[in-house]
């Protein structure tokens, strides 16, 4: 999850077109969301 952030961030600070970083911070922010979907689905299936 702090990688992810961190390359949000570092793809911010170098990237100085808006919309390829909008576009990169969605894209990570989705696989994000489906990471931690997949955690919380394996710790209801564990109980």
């Amino acid at each position: 999850m702090l990688l992810l952030i961190g390359l949000i961030m570092y793809s911010r600070t170098t990237s100085p077109n808006i919309y390829i970083t909008a576009i990169f911070s969605i894209i990570l922010l989705v696989i994000a969301i489906i990471f931690v979907a997949d955690i919380l689905k394996d710790k209801a299936k564990r109980k």
